[in-house]
């Protein structure tokens, strides 16, 4: 009976540790992944056509948090029936309309949170997720910052799931030249907890 135990006792040892295993390589490979990505946007901001970046030779690097899967969530879409449109305030006083697509609903640090998911008010393929959390202005961009929702993931009827990962937080351009003209976040997308995710403000040291 007591070598069976001991059996027992190893075999879940063996389990746990091939779990704890399992979890960091997975940590990992979502670093490397998320690594690639950024270094990607670093490559998109200097060679594209139309960068914001005014001198290259000076440009030392975008940076970042660290990974944090903590910031890695799945948001409850509820779509909003009421077609009700906002007219956004941007970095240069002008204005553009947007329509109130779903509501998102999701924890963050164990509490409760929402945004508002926007729809480009002209082309109905494009949805724009941007927020304000209380790093803006220390750590972040002053004005916000703006999460990627792509059209496929986007269910045409009813409540769908997103995954929202805030690593993946990006400035916008005019964050870098203010020669550009960007939306800022409404009111309602504001979370009342600090999103130590995705990109910085000041470039690398």
């Amino acid at each position: 009976m007591k070598s069976k135990k001991i059996f027992i006792l190893i075999l879940l040892a063996a389990v746990a540790g091939m779990i704890y295993y399992t979890i960091g390589d997975n940590d990992a490979q979502y670093a490397e992944r998320l690594k690639s990505q950024r270094d990607q946007r670093e490559l998109q901001l200097l060679n594209e056509r139309n960068s914001p970046i005014k001198d290259s030779h000076s440009f030392k690097g975008l940076s970042f948090f660290p990974p944090n899967m903590a910031f890695i969530t799945e948001a409850k879409a509820t779509p909003i029936t009421s077609k009700k449109m906002a007219m956004l305030a941007t970095s240069d006083g002008s204005k553009r309309l947007y329509q109130h697509f779903a509501t998102l609903d999701f924890e963050l640090q164990g509490k409760p949170q929402q945004l508002i998911l926007l729809q480009d008010s002209k082309d109905p393929t494009e949805f724009f997720l941007p927020f304000n959390d209380l790093t803006n202005g220390h750590d972040t961009y002053g004005a916000g910052r703006y999460l990627e929702v792509k059209a496929k993931d986007i269910k045409p009827e009813g409540a769908f799931k997103l995954r929202l990962d805030f690593n993946l937080a990006y400035n916008p351009y005019c964050a870098y030249n203010p020669d550009f003209s960007c939306p800022i976040p409404p009111k309602e997308n504001t979370l009342n907890l600090k999103v130590e995710a995705g990109e910085k403000y000041k470039q690398k040291k």
